[in-house]
C-alpha cells in the first residue's frame, strides 16, 4: 500500500511539474507577443551600455528584437542598440550587419536610417576606408529633412570623410554650411558689420566656439594641401579672431599661419611666426584628433619646422624623425614618447624631435596608393630633409603586399637621403600564441634582412615580456583592449623605436609618470634585448 502511495505521488509530482513549465511557457510566450516588453528590454540595453555592460546590453537589445507585434521603427531602435554595443567592443562585422539590416528594413522613419547610416560611416572610419564614409553620409543627407543635430552629426563626418578623400572644395562647403548654422552663407553686405577678414557668415550659436574655430583651421588647411597659400592665410585670420578657441588650438592656428610661409619656402616670415608658436600658452599639448592627418603638437612642430630650415641653433645632434602610422602610433602618442626618451639620454647622444603623418586604421598600403600630393604620406616624405622615417608593419597585410610595400617606401625615403625604420605593430591580443606573433616577426625580420634597414621589434619585446604561457592578467599589461596597446605595451614599443632610430640602449632614460620606476627598467631591458637580438650590430 505504501509503495503504491509512493508511486501515485510520484506520479502526481511529475504532472505538477510538467503543468508548471507549460505555465510558464505560456507566460513567457505572452510576454513576447506583448509590445510593452520591448519597451522593458530596450531600456535594459541602454542602462547596461550606459554601465558598460555591452554583452549583456547586446543581449538585452536581441530580446528587444525579438519580441513579436513590434514596429519597423523599435525592431530599427534594437538593432542600432546592437551596432552600438558591437561597436563598443570594436565587433565592426556585426556592427555593420544589424545597421545594413536597419537600412532594409520597410517602413523605417528617415532619423533611424540616417543613424544607421552613420554607424556604417562609424565602422568604415575604423578601417580607414574613407570612401564608403563619404557615400555612407551622402546617404544619409539624402533621407529627410532630419532634424537639425542629427544633419550637423552628419555633416561632421560627412566633411571629415571629404577632407581624407581629398575632394577639399566639396569639404570646405559642407564645413562652411556648418559654420552658418545649416543656412546659406549670408553676404558680408547684409551682416551690418564692417568688410574684413573677421565674419563671413551669419554667426550661429548651433556649434561649441572651439568647434567653429576648429572647422575655419581645417577650412585653412584644405587650401595648403592645395598649396594656395594666400587664401589659406585669410581663413587662418579668420580663424585666430574667432573667440572662445582654446590655447592650444590658437597655437595649432599660429603653427599652420607659419607653415604657411614655410611650405611656400619664405624662409624669413616663416620663422618669425614659427617663434611665436613656442612661447604661446598650452602650445605643449596636442590638440584633440579630427580624423584626418594627426593633430600636431604646436610647439613640437614649429621648433621641427625651424630646425629642418636651419632657422635655429641646436647645440645637440638631433634626428628629425617623421612618423607614418595608425592608431598604433597615434596612441599613448609614441612620437612624443621617443622624443622624451631622447631628451633624456646623456650627453653626446644624439636627441630627436618627430612629426607625424597619422589616420586611424590604414596600412601603408593605402598610404602608398594614395598618390604624392602634398597631402599624403608620400608628399610629407618629399617635403622635407627627414633624417628618418618609421612606418608600421600591419599583421593583416596580403602575402604579396609584405615584401612590396615597405619596399617602395624604404626607395623612396633612401632617395630623401633619410634612413627608413620599420615599426613592428602590435596583432590582435586573440592571435593564436605564440605561433601567429612569432610568424609576423619572423616576417619583419626577412623583410629588414632583405631591405638593410633596422627594425623597431615590438612584437618580440612583447613576447619576451609575456613569456611561454601568459594569462589573461598578463596580456593585460600590455594590451588596453583587443589590439591597442596599453601604456605599458606602448612604452616598451616607444623604446624599441628609440633603439632602432639611435642604436643606443633605452635602459635608464626617461619612464611616464604611470608607470613605477622599476617595471620601466624593466620594459627597457626587455625592449633593448629585443632590438639586439633582432638586429645585427
Amino acid at each position: 500500500m505504501t509503495r503504491i502511495n509512493s508511486k501515485g505521488r510520484t506520479m502526481g509530482s511529475r504532472i505538477v511539474q510538467v503543468a508548471l513549465v507549460l505555465l510558464g511557457a505560456l507566460a513567457l510566450a505572452s510576454r513576447a507577443a506583448d509590445p510593452a516588453s520591448f519597451a522593458e528590454w530596450l531600456a535594459a540595453g541602454q542602462a547596461q551600455q550606459k554601465d558598460g555592460r555591452h554583452a549583456e546590453a547586446r543581449a538585452s537589445y536581441e530580446k528587444a528584437l525579438a519580441v513579436s507585434g513590434i514596429t519597423p521603427d523599435q525592431s530599427a531602435q534594437a538593432l542600432l542598440g546592437v551596432a552600438d554595443a558591437n561597436c563598443r567592443e570594436f565587433k565592426w562585422l556585426p556592427a555593420n550587419a544589424a545597421c545594413e539590416k536597419v537600412i532594409a528594413l520597410n517602413g523605417v522613419s528617415d532619423p533611424l536610417k540616417a543613424r544607421a547610416w552613420l554607424g556604417v560611416g562609424r565602422v568604415f572610419e575604423a578601417y580607414g576606408n574613407w570612401e564608403k564614409v563619404r557615400a555612407a553620409c551622402a546617404e544619409a543627407l539624402k533621407l529627410g529633412p532630419l532634424a537639425p543635430d542629427q544633419k550637423v552629426t552628419v555633416q561632421r563626418q560627412f566633411a571629415k570623410a571629404l577632407v581624407n578623400v581629398r575632394q577639399f572644395a566639396e569639404a570646405r562647403a559642407v564645413m562652411r554650411e556648418l559654420l552658418a548654422g545649416g543656412a546659406a552663407p549670408v553676404p558680408v553686405a547684409e551682416q551690418n558689420v564692417p568688410n574684413t577678414v573677421l565674419k563671413e557668415y551669419a554667426p550661429t550659436e548651433t556649434l561649441p566656439a572651439e568647434e567653429r574655430a576648429n572647422l575655419q583651421l581645417s577650412i585653412a588647411k584644405t587650401l595648403m594641401f592645395e598649396r594656395n597659400y594666400p587664401e589659406a592665410r585669410a581663413e587662418l585670420a579668420k580663424a585666430q579672431a574667432m573667440p572662445g578657441a582654446p590655447d592650444a588650438l590658437k597655437a595649432e592656428i599660429q603653427l599652420h599661419l607659419g607653415l604657411s610661409y614655410s611650405e611656400a619656402q619664405d624662409d624669413e616670415h616663416a620663422k618669425t611666426e614659427l617663434l611665436k608658436v613656442l612661447d604661446m600658452p598650452d602650445a605643449l599639448r596636442r590638440s584633440p584628433w579630427d580624423g584626418g592627418r594627426m593633430r600636431y603638437v604646436p610647439a613640437r612642430e614649429a621648433r621641427l619646422r625651424l630646425l629642418m630650415r636651419n632657422l635655429l641653433p641646436e647645440k645637440n645632434k638631433v634626428l628629425k624623425v617623421l612618423f607614418i602610422g595608425s592608431s598604433h602610433t597615434l596612441r599613448e602618442d609614441l612620437p612624443e614618447q621617443v622624443t622624451k626618451l631622447a631628451a633624456s639620454a646623456p650627453e653626446g647622444q644624439p636627441r630627436i624631435i618627430a612629426g607625424d603623418y597619422v589616420r586611424m586604421g590604414t596600412s601603408i598600403v593605402t598610404f602608398w596608393e594614395a598618390g604624392d600630393t602634398p597631402d599624403t604620406a608620400r608628399g610629407v616624405i618629399a617635403s622635407e630633409p627627414w633624417d628618418a622615417v618609421v612606418f608600421e608593419t600591419f599583421y593583416n597585410m596580403k602575402t604579396d603586399e609584405v615584401m612590396k610595400y615597405p619596399t617602395l617606401f624604404a626607395d623612396l625615403i633612401r632617395s630623401r637621403k633619410a634612413l627608413p625604420v620599420i615599426y613592428e605593430s602590435p596583432l590582435p591580443k586573440a592571435s593564436p600564441w605564440p605561433d601567429r606573433f612569432q610568424k609576423f616577426h619572423d616576417d619583419n625580420v626577412a623583410l629588414v634582412k632583405a631591405l638593410k634597414v633596422p627594425v623597431a621589434p615590438s612584437v618580440r619585446a612583447w613576447m619576451r615580456y609575456l613569456g611561454e604561457k601568459p594569462t589573461e592578467a598578463q596580456f593585460a599589461e600590455v594590451y588596453a583592449d583587443w589590439i591597442h596597446a596599453s601604456p605599458k605595451g606602448a612604452y616598451m614599443s616607444a623604446c624599441c623605436i628609440y633603439a632602432a632610430l639611435t642604436g643606443c640602449s633605452p635602459v635608464g632614460l626617461y619612464a611616464p609618470p604611470n608607470i613605477p620606476e622599476a617595471e620601466a627598467k624593466r620594459l627597457q631591458e626587455t625592449a633593448w634585448e629585443a632590438f639586439r637580438e633582432t638586429n645585427p650590430p
